[in-house]
């Protein structure tokens, strides 16, 4: 519906014309008065009365009965107006601005970062700069709630157009580089503005968004789409590995064009160290990406180092996924692990690639004692009756005091447990640190233990509808249950096996690790830590210049309740490079961890090949700036309560009509 605004009086419209088929009805009641014939037996003295009959009978014709019809004009009127209320009639005009309450929500995700089609800026400085000009402009008592975007939607701030509060909380408004649901924030202004005939919802957004992806809002809605730079060639993977039986690393790294036209740039590697942030050997190549183009590039030979940083150099317009964090493949102090049972070649193995050690005991010949504890970080029970070891002399206190990854078998199933066949539903695997990034397709187990998982919570891996791993914490200390024998699956054999056993160090290092990887800002990540930290802290290590001006200081990590470090730690809210620091009761530090910190990564997407029809407008444009209404911005007024009193009116009307006898 095209928008019209009436500075007077408003002007009716409707909205559902459809309904006036109904209209047929009218002609229908008339046509039952035409057709209606009435008789009246006479008595007559002569025939001379004959005349005056031939007389009347030519005033009883079909046309002549309408006439002083008063109960059919009644009739006709009331199926009028029902007509008329089936097509929803109401007023529209302009509110009074003072009178009225506008949510306006400003979106703060990392796309808005992106340079302007014009220059001299970016999308979201020049979204707070128009959101300014237009309150300015406005009336001093129009009331304003502003929102932004984000995982959760946030009220920021609700005050008069033109207050200081509001035009303050505008310039305060920080960029959110995680997640963002604009439908959400929509949806909670929509809310806000509930039974508010004259309320109104703004959004200012850039041109990533579909207008199918904008939910239905009762409250009227004006997009206002500020354009910038289309063009992003984007960071989209960088992985360092160990060279094998050799010094060093090797990186891959993948670029993707997202924009509509070939890119060119140059691709820089570097390995760095914490406290040397100027880069050691860079490697440096050119590259030209087509359109949707995705490509990967390998260095080899890089130097040992604590981190690795790629970054490109393009003449793209949004730069947050230009720079990307690596870690090398092991690092920190070797770890040891007892392993008491058969073993497994393919499990040694991927120990070693994780950097861990392995030291086999028989617990009938072998007595543990103080120096074999301190030797080891935890325990792996590969089979055998758990009961039975901890009977022996100095096994109790041994795997009392440790971590233990426990690897049970359905050919001995422990006391508790007994083996099940799994059906063909396949795998089912819950996000956690020790299956972060693993899918276990096509991975076939043949028979598992269905028992307790020893009080570390639900399972993280599902197969067949039977719990096959578990991960989490028992009396403070790291554990990890897998429900099946390896020899009973063909999961060793598969390339994601390797990562999911580093990954299982790592928890059961219990925050010794050198790296927590690579998290999206603001994410909550599940992480252990070191057993005797009591405190904690994110510690920026090199942040990039585009991002010096917001928030970037040292930031305390999230206690429970109960005074103690929650597993469960939001990532910083800036890209980056961050140290996760845990210092003891005496504040010194007993285990440090790096993370890369990424924005979004749908915040780098543009909508290549999109249908027209289903899209915001986007590119550059004379303006910057696009409206596009959802509904018409002026107030709507239901006049469907004055036709029902109208009808109850005719209808003690025409009540009068029978009862007088009128109508006849």
């Amino acid at each position: 519906m095209t928008q019209q605004r009436h500075e007077g009086g408003g002007a009716v419209f409707f909205q559902s014309l459809a309904s006036l088929w109904f209209a047929l009805s009218l002609p229908l009641i008339a046509l039952m008065y035409i057709l209606k014939k009435k008789y009246t037996d006479t008595q007559i003295a002569s025939s001379l009365l004959w005349r005056r009959t031939l007389r009347e009978q030519e005033a009883n014709r079909p046309w002549q009965r309408l006439r002083r019809q008063l109960l059919l004009a009644m009739q006709l009127l009331v199926a009028a107006l029902l007509v008329l209320a089936l097509t929803g009639p109401y007023l529209r005009g302009a509110a009074a601005n003072g009178s009225r309450h506008i949510a306006v929500v400003l979106d703060n995700s990392a796309s808005m970062t992106a340079l302007t089609a014009e220059g001299g800026g970016t999308v979201f400085e020049q979204a707070k700069h128009t959101l300014r000009d237009w309150l300015s402009e406005q009336a001093s008592s129009m009331s304003v709630t502003l929102l932004t975007t984000g995982a959760d939607p946030e009220v920021v701030v609700s005050g008069q157009s033109n207050g200081k509060e509001l035009l303050e909380a505008i310039d305060r408004i920080p960029l959110n580089f995680g997640n963002a649901d604009v439908g959400a924030s929509l949806s909670l202004a929509d809310a806000i503005l509930r039974n508010q005939t004259d309320g109104e919802i703004r959004l200012y957004t850039d041109g990533r968004l579909r207008s199918a992806s904008l939910p239905a809002t009762a409250s009227p809605l004006k997009v206002v789409q500020l354009d910038g730079v289309a063009n992003n060639t984007a960071i989209a993977g960088f992985g360092v590995r160990q060279l094998t039986n050799e010094d060093g690393q090797s990186a891959v790294v993948t670029l993707i064009n997202r924009g509509a036209s070939a890119q060119s740039g140059s691709l820089k590697v570097e390995a760095a160290a914490e406290a040397d942030v100027d880069a050691d050997n860079p490697y440096k190549l050119d590259y030209t990406l087509q359109p949707g183009e995705q490509r990967s590039y390998t260095v080899d030979k890089l130097t040992s180092a604590e981190y690795y940083r790629a970054s490109i150099a393009a003449s793209d317009g949004y730069a947050a996924d230009n720079v990307a964090f690596a870690f090398p493949s092991s690092g920190g102090e070797e770890r040891r692990a007892l392993l008491v049972g058969h073993g497994n070649l393919f499990l040694d193995k991927a120990l070693q690639l994780a950097g861990v050690k392995t030291v086999w005991a028989d617990p009938e010949r072998v007595e543990p004692d103080e120096e074999l504890a301190k030797a080891i970080d935890w325990v792996i029970l590969d089979g055998g009756d758990e009961n039975k070891i901890r009977s022996l002399k100095g096994w109790e206190r041994l795997l009392s005091s440790k971590p233990i990854w426990r690897i049970w078998s359905a050919e001995s199933p422990p006391a508790n447990g007994k083996a099940a066949t799994p059906d063909s539903s396949g795998p089912v695997v819950r996000d956690h640190p020790v299956t972060r990034y693993l899918t276990f397709g096509e991975t076939h187990i043949s028979r598992l233990v269905k028992a307790d998982s020893f009080g570390l919570g639900d399972s993280v891996v599902t197969y067949g509808g039977v719990p096959a791993i578990y991960a989490g914490k028992s009396d403070g200390k790291p554990g990890i249950v897998f429900a099946f024998d390896l020899h009973d699956s063909d999961l060793p054999l598969r390339s994601e096996f390797p990562i999911l056993i580093g990954q299982a160090a790592d928890w059961m290092s219990g925050g010794m690790t050198a790296s927590l990887g690579q998290s999206v800002a603001n994410e909550r990540i599940d992480l252990q830590h070191h057993l005797s930290a009591n405190s904690a802290e994110w510690v920026p290590v090199r942040i990039e210049d585009s991002y010096e001006n917001e928030n970037t200081n040292p930031k305390q990590a999230v206690r429970l309740e109960s005074g103690s470090l929650s597993s469960e730690q939001p990532a910083p809210a800036v890209p980056g490079l961050y140290k996760y620091a845990e210092y003891d009761e005496s504040k010194q530090l007993v285990a440090s961890r790096l993370l890369s910190v990424v924005s979004a990564p749908e915040e780098g997407e543009l909508r290549l090949n999109s249908d027209p029809a289903n899209a915001l407008p986007i590119g550059p444009s004379t303006t910057g700036t696009h409206d596009i209404d959802q509904k018409s911005a002026d107030y709507r007024k239901s006049i469907i309560p004055w036709i029902a009193a109208l009808l109850l009116l005719l209808m003690a009307a025409e009540w009068g009509v029978y009862r007088r006898g009128t109508a006849i």
